[in-house]
């Protein structure tokens, strides 16, 4: 962990260091978060796991040869078929 003074600018801009930038990966209008910690502030990148959870997804996918949504979803899957006879069939009535 390092430490680094960094400066205030007109309307309360401060310009993070090419080296801080560079290995987060921040660009130009990515968010990031600040929180208020009472004695000072604490500043993270704000990060999206979509890009994370597609790739876990393809990775799935590919380990247990799934091309499609269809390949997923089979018509013997859903409720009351003889391999789901432990679910209930709807319209569940109020006295079951």
């Amino acid at each position: 962990m390092h430490a680094r003074t960094i400066q205030v600018r007109k309307r309360g801009t401060i310009t993070l260091p090419v080296t801080i930038r560079e290995k987060y990966h921040l660009e130009e209008g990515d968010p990031i978060t600040l929180v208020d910690l009472g004695e000072g502030v604490f500043l993270s990148p704000k990060r999206s796991l979509l890009p994370k959870l597609a790739q876990e997804i393809d990775r799935l996918r590919e380990e247990h040869g799934v091309s499609t949504v269809n390949d997923c979803v089979k018509p013997d899957w859903w409720p009351g078929s003889p391999r789901n006879r432990w679910l209930p069939t709807w319209p569940i009535s109020a006295s079951a």
